[in-house]
Protein backbone atom coordinates (compact mmCIF):
# COMPACT_ATOMS: atom_id res chain seq x y z
CA UNK A 1 0.00 0.00 0.00
CA UNK A 2 1.51 3.35 -1.01
CA UNK A 3 1.71 6.33 1.33
CA UNK A 4 -1.22 8.15 -0.24
CA UNK A 5 -3.54 5.16 0.06
CA UNK A 6 -2.33 4.50 3.58
CA UNK A 7 -3.17 8.05 4.60
CA UNK A 8 -6.65 7.78 3.08
CA UNK A 9 -7.22 4.44 4.83
CA UNK A 10 -6.03 5.87 8.14
CA UNK A 11 -8.37 8.85 7.82
CA UNK A 12 -11.30 6.57 6.97
CA UNK A 13 -10.64 4.40 10.01
CA UNK A 14 -10.32 7.48 12.22
CA UNK A 15 -13.66 8.80 11.00
CA UNK A 16 -15.36 5.45 11.38
CA UNK A 17 -14.33 5.24 15.00
CA UNK A 18 -14.70 8.94 15.80
CA UNK A 19 -16.28 9.57 19.18
CA UNK A 20 -18.66 12.49 18.98
CA UNK A 21 -20.12 14.71 21.67
CA UNK A 22 -21.98 13.03 24.51
CA UNK A 23 -25.03 14.75 25.94
CA UNK A 24 -26.61 14.26 29.36
CA UNK A 25 -30.33 15.06 29.60
CA UNK A 26 -32.05 15.50 32.96
CA UNK A 27 -35.67 16.58 33.09
CA UNK A 28 -39.30 15.82 33.73
CA UNK A 29 -42.05 14.78 31.31
CA UNK A 30 -41.42 17.87 29.15
CA UNK A 31 -38.07 16.29 28.29
CA UNK A 32 -38.99 12.62 28.34
CA UNK A 33 -42.41 12.81 26.65
CA UNK A 34 -42.16 12.84 22.86
CA UNK A 35 -38.54 11.61 22.83
CA UNK A 36 -37.00 15.09 22.85
CA UNK A 37 -33.48 13.73 23.63
CA UNK A 38 -33.69 11.25 20.76
CA UNK A 39 -34.78 13.97 18.35
CA UNK A 40 -31.92 16.22 19.47
CA UNK A 41 -29.52 13.37 18.72
CA UNK A 42 -31.02 12.83 15.25
CA UNK A 43 -31.03 16.56 14.51
CA UNK A 44 -27.38 17.00 15.43
CA UNK A 45 -26.41 13.83 13.58
CA UNK A 46 -28.00 15.31 10.44
CA UNK A 47 -25.48 18.18 10.66
CA UNK A 48 -22.20 17.01 9.09
CA UNK A 49 -20.28 19.05 11.67
CA UNK A 50 -21.37 16.54 14.32
CA UNK A 51 -20.15 12.94 14.22
CA UNK A 52 -21.20 10.11 16.51
CA UNK A 53 -23.54 12.07 18.80
CA UNK A 54 -24.53 10.02 21.85
CA UNK A 55 -26.78 10.77 24.81
CA UNK A 56 -28.21 9.48 28.06
CA UNK A 57 -31.43 10.73 29.60
CA UNK A 58 -32.67 10.63 33.19
CA UNK A 59 -36.10 11.56 34.50
CA UNK A 60 -36.77 13.68 37.58
CA UNK A 61 -39.94 15.37 38.79
CA UNK A 62 -38.02 18.60 39.33
CA UNK A 63 -34.30 19.33 39.23
CA UNK A 64 -34.28 19.77 42.99
CA UNK A 65 -34.88 16.01 43.24
CA UNK A 66 -31.92 14.90 41.12
CA UNK A 67 -30.10 13.27 44.05
CA UNK A 68 -32.97 10.80 44.32
CA UNK A 69 -32.16 9.28 40.92
CA UNK A 70 -29.62 6.53 41.61
CA UNK A 71 -28.99 5.96 37.92
CA UNK A 72 -28.03 9.59 37.47
CA UNK A 73 -25.74 9.51 40.50
CA UNK A 74 -23.99 6.45 39.09
CA UNK A 75 -23.54 7.88 35.60
CA UNK A 76 -22.08 11.12 36.97
CA UNK A 77 -19.42 9.07 38.72
CA UNK A 78 -18.59 6.82 35.77
CA UNK A 79 -19.34 8.67 32.53
CA UNK A 80 -17.95 11.75 30.83
CA UNK A 81 -20.14 14.26 29.01
CA UNK A 82 -19.56 17.26 26.78
CA UNK A 83 -22.98 18.82 27.32
CA UNK A 84 -25.70 18.67 29.96
CA UNK A 85 -29.23 19.74 29.08
CA UNK A 86 -31.26 20.30 32.25
CA UNK A 87 -35.00 21.01 32.52
CA UNK A 88 -37.41 20.95 35.43
CA UNK A 89 -37.06 24.05 37.58
CA UNK A 90 -39.60 24.32 40.39
CA UNK A 91 -41.91 27.00 38.99
CA UNK A 92 -45.07 28.28 40.67
CA UNK A 93 -48.07 27.28 38.54
CA UNK A 94 -50.00 30.28 39.88
CA UNK A 95 -47.00 32.64 39.56
CA UNK A 96 -47.61 33.67 43.17
CA UNK A 97 -44.79 31.83 44.88
CA UNK A 98 -41.01 31.74 44.63
CA UNK A 99 -39.44 28.35 45.17
CA UNK A 100 -35.85 27.55 46.00
CA UNK A 101 -33.83 26.12 43.11
CA UNK A 102 -30.92 25.23 45.39
CA UNK A 103 -30.44 21.59 44.39
CA UNK A 104 -30.89 22.29 40.70
CA UNK A 105 -28.34 25.10 40.87
CA UNK A 106 -25.91 22.80 42.66
CA UNK A 107 -26.30 20.19 39.92
CA UNK A 108 -25.68 22.74 37.16
CA UNK A 109 -22.74 24.32 38.96
CA UNK A 110 -21.20 20.93 39.71
CA UNK A 111 -21.43 19.89 36.07
CA UNK A 112 -19.87 23.19 35.00
CA UNK A 113 -16.96 22.55 37.36
CA UNK A 114 -16.47 19.18 35.65
CA UNK A 115 -15.88 21.02 32.36
CA UNK A 116 -19.33 20.21 30.95
CA UNK A 117 -21.22 22.89 29.05
CA UNK A 118 -24.56 23.17 30.85
CA UNK A 119 -27.74 24.44 29.21
CA UNK A 120 -31.02 25.01 31.04
CA UNK A 121 -34.20 24.50 29.00
CA UNK A 122 -36.86 27.11 29.71
CA UNK A 123 -39.90 25.10 28.65
CA UNK A 124 -42.98 26.15 26.71
CA UNK A 125 -46.00 27.75 28.42
CA UNK A 126 -49.28 26.04 29.22
CA UNK A 127 -52.19 26.61 26.87
CA UNK A 128 -53.89 29.90 27.73
CA UNK A 129 -51.02 31.16 29.90
CA UNK A 130 -48.70 34.01 28.93
CA UNK A 131 -45.82 32.71 31.01
CA UNK A 132 -42.78 32.12 28.80
CA UNK A 133 -40.95 35.17 30.17
CA UNK A 134 -41.94 34.31 33.76
CA UNK A 135 -40.56 30.80 33.41
CA UNK A 136 -37.43 31.96 31.64
CA UNK A 137 -36.73 34.42 34.46
CA UNK A 138 -36.57 31.47 36.88
CA UNK A 139 -34.04 29.70 34.68
CA UNK A 140 -32.00 32.85 34.17
CA UNK A 141 -31.74 33.15 37.94
CA UNK A 142 -30.41 29.60 38.05
CA UNK A 143 -27.99 30.34 35.23
CA UNK A 144 -26.63 33.38 37.03
CA UNK A 145 -25.90 31.29 40.11
CA UNK A 146 -24.40 28.31 38.29
CA UNK A 147 -22.67 29.64 35.18
CA UNK A 148 -25.04 27.72 32.88
CA UNK A 149 -26.76 29.01 29.74
CA UNK A 150 -30.49 29.24 29.02
CA UNK A 151 -32.28 27.81 25.98
CA UNK A 152 -35.44 29.92 25.42
CA UNK A 153 -37.77 27.19 24.16
CA UNK A 154 -40.78 29.05 25.53
CA UNK A 155 -40.01 32.18 23.52
CA UNK A 156 -39.44 30.16 20.34
CA UNK A 157 -42.76 28.37 20.96
CA UNK A 158 -44.64 31.68 21.34
CA UNK A 159 -42.89 33.22 18.33
CA UNK A 160 -43.66 30.28 16.05
CA UNK A 161 -47.32 30.28 17.11
CA UNK A 162 -47.56 33.98 16.21
CA UNK A 163 -45.99 33.34 12.82
CA UNK A 164 -48.38 30.47 12.09
CA UNK A 165 -51.68 32.01 13.20
CA UNK A 166 -51.80 30.45 16.65
CA UNK A 167 -51.03 26.87 15.62
CA UNK A 168 -51.96 24.44 18.41
CA UNK A 169 -48.90 22.60 19.72
CA UNK A 170 -50.37 21.11 22.91
CA UNK A 171 -51.77 17.76 23.85
CA UNK A 172 -55.34 17.68 25.20
CA UNK A 173 -54.03 18.38 28.73
CA UNK A 174 -52.84 21.83 27.63
CA UNK A 175 -49.42 21.15 29.12
CA UNK A 176 -47.53 18.47 27.22
CA UNK A 177 -46.57 18.89 23.59
CA UNK A 178 -47.90 17.36 20.43
CA UNK A 179 -45.18 15.76 18.26
CA UNK A 180 -44.72 19.08 16.44
CA UNK A 181 -44.20 20.84 19.76
CA UNK A 182 -41.66 18.26 20.90
CA UNK A 183 -39.87 18.70 17.59
CA UNK A 184 -39.80 22.48 18.10
CA UNK A 185 -38.25 21.96 21.53
CA UNK A 186 -35.68 19.48 20.18
CA UNK A 187 -34.75 21.68 17.23
CA UNK A 188 -34.25 24.65 19.56
CA UNK A 189 -32.03 22.63 21.91
CA UNK A 190 -30.00 21.32 18.96
CA UNK A 191 -29.54 24.85 17.63
CA UNK A 192 -28.29 26.11 21.01
CA UNK A 193 -25.88 23.17 21.17
CA UNK A 194 -24.33 24.46 17.97
CA UNK A 195 -26.24 22.77 15.17
CA UNK A 196 -26.52 25.02 12.12
CA UNK A 197 -27.55 22.61 9.33
CA UNK A 198 -30.26 20.54 10.99
CA UNK A 199 -31.62 18.39 8.18
CA UNK A 200 -33.64 15.86 10.19
CA UNK A 201 -37.38 16.51 10.01
CA UNK A 202 -39.93 14.53 12.04
CA UNK A 203 -42.55 12.74 9.97
CA UNK A 204 -45.64 14.92 9.76
CA UNK A 205 -43.73 18.19 10.19
CA UNK A 206 -44.02 20.40 7.12
CA UNK A 207 -41.49 22.80 5.59
CA UNK A 208 -43.51 25.85 6.67
CA UNK A 209 -43.25 24.81 10.33
CA UNK A 210 -39.50 24.19 10.12
CA UNK A 211 -39.00 27.53 8.36
CA UNK A 212 -40.97 29.35 11.08
CA UNK A 213 -38.75 27.82 13.78
CA UNK A 214 -35.57 28.78 11.96
CA UNK A 215 -36.85 32.32 11.31
CA UNK A 216 -37.53 32.66 15.02
CA UNK A 217 -33.94 31.58 15.75
CA UNK A 218 -32.65 34.34 13.49
CA UNK A 219 -34.79 36.96 15.24
CA UNK A 220 -33.64 35.83 18.70
CA UNK A 221 -29.99 35.84 17.63
CA UNK A 222 -30.08 39.45 16.37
Amino acid sequence: MNVGKAMVFSMAVSLAFAVGPKILFVGNSHTQFGDVPGMVQRLLSSDKEFVGVAYQSFGVGVLNQWRGNSGLIKTLKNEKYDYAVLQGAEVSSSHKYVYSQKEGIELAAGLEKMGIRVLLVSEWPRRGWDEAEYTEAVYRGMAKESGAEVIPVGRVWDGVRKRLNGIDLWQADGNHALPKGSYLSARTIARWLGGQRLNYVLEGVDKEFVAAIDEEFLDLEK
